[in-house]
């Protein structure tokens, strides 16, 4: 029985260590895959934060300068005064119902300048997937032309403006919705390799 123990002893320390091996393995292999997910998770979920504070920013600001243009346009037409030179009176009666660009963005201190515009629409477009994102991307360019492209806004193109503002929120709200998605799919995956383990 000695002998038998003796032969039986190494191999059964050799399968013990090869066993206690294998599980280390696994279990720091599903703790790099666990830590890796749960990082990935963090950061989409203040991505997610992000997104939907610089949307309602965008938002807030677009919809008061949209405002001040359309308060602008009624105050000139009901103002309506013309020079007497004729270059002068022909250039603000074509101009007399359009309300300029820099009125609107420089109302109030708390609004943005132009340029601040241009800016945050620019960093909000760089945190967009561009495969996945175009329409929101589409919606940013339009924006950013909006407020550089044209001294003056006509009231259809205010009109306008706030069509594409109803489709930048119809649009976020998707995007965020699809990444709540993502995030909840990548906890319950983790949650069942948990369970299995």
């Amino acid at each position: 029985m000695n002998e038998f123990l003796k032969e039986i002893l190494p191999v059964g320390v050799v399968l013990t260590f090869i066993g206690t091996m294998f599980t280390i393995y696994y279990t720091r292999r599903n703790l790099k895959t666990t830590k890796y997910i749960d990082t990935i998770t963090s950061e989409r979920i203040k991505w997610l934060d992000i997104i939907r504070k610089e949307v309602a920013n965008i938002i807030t600001n677009i919809h008061f300068t949209l405002k001040v243009y359309s308060d602008d346009i009624k105050n000139r037409e009901s103002q309506l005064q013309c020079d007497n030179d004729i270059h002068a009176q022909a250039e603000a009666q074509r101009r007399c119902f359009d309300s300029p660009t820099s009125y609107a963005l420089g109302q109030k201190k708390e609004i943005w300048s132009q340029s601040d515009f241009i800016q945050f629409l620019c960093i909000f477009k760089l945190r967009l997937n561009p495969k996945e994102d175009k329409k929101i991307i589409e919606i940013v360019d339009y924006f950013i032309k909006f407020y550089t492209n044209s001294e003056y806004k006509t009231s259809n193109e205010i009109s306008e403006a706030k069509e594409k503002i109803k489709l930048l929120v119809d649009e976020t709200q998707e995007l965020l919705k699809q990444e709540w998605d993502k995030v909840k799919f990548e906890s319950r995956g983790k949650i069942n390799r948990k369970k299995k383990n």
